[in-house]
């Protein structure tokens, strides 16, 4: 296994679309399409890495710091390369970044089936509701 991660290049942008659709997880293209992914990766408040495995896009994913919260937003593993430490590797070096930026702890926005994974990682259930508008 040779896992390498590097910050976000605008040309991984179609790789990394069909990672979150292969992933059912482009549910709001405009929101998460590569000019958006471009977007978060030139925000200095961001963290944006991409995992290669063995030189082939693997997985990515980003986070943000507010100077008040942090937030893990998504971690997206293409299928072939998933439970082999890519999406863990890629949650720790997020969170390790978030932390160098001052973040004392860091949420994150999950569905229901990966709940039981973010609690094995560490995370504690809160009891808010996550809502969406389109503006």
């Amino acid at each position: 296994m040779n896992i390498t991660l590097r910050d976000f290049r605008d040309s991984d942008g179609d790789l990394l679309e069909n990672i979150l659709i292969e992933n059912d997880q482009f549910e709001f293209p405009d929101v998460e399409n590569k000019a958006s992914m471009k977007r978060v990766a030139d925000n200095p408040s961001s963290v944006f890495l991409v995992a290669e495995w063995d030189g082939k896009v693997a997985g990515f994913a980003k986070g943000f710091y507010d100077g008040s919260r942090a937030q893990l937003q998504l971690v997206s593993v293409a299928k072939q390369y998933q439970r082999f430490g890519v999406g863990k590797t890629l949650i720790q070096a997020v969170q390790s970044n978030l932390k160098k930026m001052g973040a004392p702890t860091v949420a994150v926005v999950n569905r229901e089936e990966t709940a039981e994974y973010w609690l094995k990682s560490g995370y504690s259930p809160l009891p808010v509701n996550v809502m969406v508008k389109r503006i």
